[in-house]
């Protein structure tokens, strides 16, 4: 595992800064988070999370601005979307079963599916390149640490940092071999970390 400091930290920041969107708008009090576009769909297309209905729900619209589509519809908040590599499918955190989880659905909303179903609050979900896998933060041990799990059943779950800090906002790099992430391990402020993917595509 790599400690990321200094100018290095600063050149891995600026490249993940796309994926780390959310939580930066977060952190800024923004009731919007967006990502994409995804440009695998025929017309590329950005997802975000609104609440000008009232409630944080998932939306889409086209890279230009029109077109914005509706996605989910459910009393619970709906936040963190993320494309799959594909544009065929979309991660989510959802409050709906009384806690966060992870779910997917399909790129027009239908085919909701509970990926990950436990007490502990689930986050930041995150797609493996081949879109096999999901890496998302979990509180399920503890303080948040990292976890990936099959993002076609979600049966195998495994933990990929452990110890006493917080580890969150995972992202495995374009060509698989590695995973950043945040975590506070060292200080008071959080820090960007690498590890070698040991699930590398």
């Amino acid at each position: 595992m790599v400690r990321i400091l200094g100018d290095m930290r600063a050149r891995v920041q600026g490249a993940l800064a796309a994926t780390l969107i959310a939580a930066s708008a977060i952190a800024m009090g923004s009731c919007i988070e967006a990502t994409g576009p995804s440009d695998r769909l025929s017309e590329p297309k950005i997802v975000f999370v609104s609440n000008r209905d009232g409630n944080d729900e998932i939306y889409t619209m086209n890279s230009d601005g029109t077109g914005v589509v509706r996605i989910t519809n459910n009393a619970a908040r709906d936040t963190r979307p993320v494309w799959s590599p594909d544009g065929n499918s979309i991660a989510f955190v959802s409050e709906r079963s009384g806690n966060r989880d992870i779910w997917i659905m399909n790129a027009d909303g239908s085919g909701l599916r509970n990926l990950t179903q436990n007490i502990a609050q689930d986050d930041a979900p995150s797609w493996s390149p081949d879109g096999s896998r999901v890496l998302f933060s979990s509180t399920r041990f503890g303080p948040a640490k990292i976890f990936v799990t099959n993002a076609s059943a979600g049966d195998t779950t495994t933990a990929l940092t452990d110890g006493f800090a917080t580890d969150s906002w995972p992202t495995i790099s374009p060509d698989g071999r590695f995973i950043a992430f945040h975590a506070d391990r060292n200080s008071t402020f959080t820090d960007i970390y690498v590890l070698r993917n040991q699930f590398q595509d």
